[in-house]
């Protein structure tokens, strides 16, 4: 939901002792395959990592509304990566996103914020539950088009095969504080939507 991708970018980091990396990188556009003007986003990085804890931060700001570098973007990223044991894994995300738009002789800006937690229990050698539930805040519309709360609870079961091979059966919940989710093909809107995966993955390489 909030996470920007990015079609070109150049990217430096520096490791500072051996817990810190440190980086930055400049970006050309913001979730579109073309630039929409002659800005640039720049974004800047600060890693801590050990062997059971992993501390991941990223600052990106730049000038990103379409035919003008008036108005920033701004977006804060950061994730808490926990592997107590080899059978667990956690980790905790959180975002704050800010958009000032140039209107007139004014400036509005809209605002987006959510967070998400996940784990892995791996129950047997080819037995894993992975539970997530996230909650996001779009303020003004400005990210989904609605100004919502929205949440959402995912459950996924993984069986592997053999190596290589893992069969994952998946069920997600999205919710909203609004009529935001179609159904049918009259588009009628709900405020939720349940969804139900099935899926094989297959991957190749070392082990």
């Amino acid at each position: 939901w909030a996470i920007p991708y990015y079609h070109f970018g150049l990217r430096a980091t520096v490791p500072i002792g051996n817990h810190f990396i440190t980086g930055v990188h400049v970006a050309n556009g913001w979730n579109t395959v073309e630039d929409n003007n002659s800005g640039k986003t720049v974004g800047l990085m600060g890693n801590f990592v050990s062997k059971k804890v992993t501390w991941s931060n990223t600052y990106h700001t730049g000038p990103e509304n379409s035919g003008t570098n008036r108005g920033f973007r701004n977006l804060y990223d950061t994730t808490l990566l926990l592997t107590p044991a080899d059978k667990f894994s956690a980790y905790i995300n959180y975002d704050y996103g800010q958009n000032t738009s140039w209107t007139g002789n004014k400036n509005a800006t809209a605002a987006w914020y959510g967070i998400a937690l996940a784990s892995k229990f791996q129950l047997t050698s080819k037995i894993a539950v992975t539970p997530r539930y996230e909650w996001f805040k779009d303020r003004d519309g400005y990210s989904t088009g609605t100004a919502q709360k929205l949440q959402e609870f995912t459950l996924t079961y993984e069986y592997k095969w053999v190596e290589g091979l893992l069969g994952r059966l998946e069920y997600r919940r999205d919710w909203s504080d609004q009529p935001f989710f179609e159904r049918g093909a009259g588009l009628a809107t709900s405020n939720s939507q349940n969804t139900l995966l099935v899926g094989l993955v297959a991957f190749f390489g070392p082990k």
